[in-house]
C-alpha cells in the first residue's frame, strides 16, 4: 500500500500566529496537534484513505468487531460494537473550550471530506491541558483495512506534518476486540506525547496521551479503547 502521496496540512487550521498569555500557552500546542492528527492532511487521514467509505452515521456507530484471536466458538457471530464519545476517558472528564471545539469540528469535517464518510468519525478531548493532563482520541468505522501497511504509514505521515518520532511505533496488545496496535513517542514543537494506534477488520483509531511516554500508558490505551468501543 502506498502513502497516497504527500498530505498537506490544511491552511485554514494553521497554528495560531498570535502570542497567548502565559496562562493560555497550552492552547497553541493543543490546536496545532488537532491539525497534525485530525485535519484533512493530518496523520489520522492515513487510517481512512485506502478504505471504502462507510455509510454516514450519527455520533454512535454500530459495526461488527473483529473476533478475538483465541475464540473458543469460531462459528458464533462476531460481537457488535458501538463507537462512542465517552463521558470520561481513562478517568479524565471531557475538556470544553470554544476555540478547541471549533478547531476539532473543523478538523473532523476536513477528515470526513478526505474519507467521504464524515459521519463515521468520532473524537473527543479530555483532561486539563493547563495542568499538563490531556488525552485525545479519534475512531472510525473502516472496512477490512490492511493493518500492517496502515500502521506502517502512520508515523511516516506524522513526519510529513512536522512531528518528530522520538521512539519507533512498536506493537502492543490490542485488547479483547482484536486487531493490531502500536504505540510510539512523538514530539511536535516541544510538546511530547505518546500516541497509540489500532486497526482491525472494522474499526481504526488513535489515542494521544500528552506529556507522557508510550512505555507508561499501555494499560491506559487498552482502557481507553474499551471505553470508546462498547460491545453491544
Amino acid at each position: 500500500m502506498s502513502d497516497h502521496g504527500p498530505l498537506a496540512a490544511p491552511s485554514d487550521l494553521a497554528w495560531p500566529d498570535r502570542a497567548y498569555p502565559p496562562r493560555r500557552r497550552w492552547l497553541w500546542p493543543v490546536l496545532g496537534l488537532i491539525v497534525v492528527l485530525l485535519g484533512g492532511g493530518g496523520a489520522a487521514a492515513v487510517l481512512l484513505l485506502p478504505r471504502t467509505a462507510a455509510p454516514a452515521a450519527a455520533e454512535v456507530i454500530e459495526t461488527p468487531a473483529s473476533p478475538p484471536p483465541a475464540s473458543t466458538s469460531p462459528s458464533a457471530p462476531a460481537p457488535r460494537v458501538r463507537l462512542v464519545v465517552p463521558t470520561k476517558l481513562v478517568g479524565y472528564p471531557r475538556f470544553t473550550n470554544p476555540e478547541v471545539e471549533r478547531a476539532l469540528i473543523a478538523a473532523k469535517e476536513q477528515l470526513g471530506g478526505t474519507a467521504k464518510a464524515a459521519g463515521s468519525v468520532v473524537s473527543g478531548i479530555y483532561g486539563d491541558p493547563a495542568k499538563r493532563q490531556l488525552r485525545m482520541f479519534t475512531a472510525f468505522q473502516v472496512r477490512n483495512p490492511d493493518q500492517v501497511a496502515t500502521l506502517d504509514a502512520f508515523p511516516r505521515t506524522l513526519r510529513r506534518v512536522g512531528a518528530s518520532i522520538a521512539t519507533d511505533f512498536a506493537e502492543v496488545p490490542a485488547g479483547p476486540l482484536g486487531g493490531t496496535a502500536r504505540c510510539g513517542d512523538v514530539v511536535r514543537d516541544g510538546t511530547t506525547m505518546a500516541i497509540c494506534v489500532w486497526v482491525d477488520g472494522e474499526t481504526a483509531g488513535q489515542v494521544t496521551f500528552y506529556f507522557v511516554q508510550a512505555s507508561a500508558i499501555r494499560r491506559d490505551f487498552l482502557q481507553a479503547r474499551g471505553e470508546i468501543e462498547l460491545v453491544a
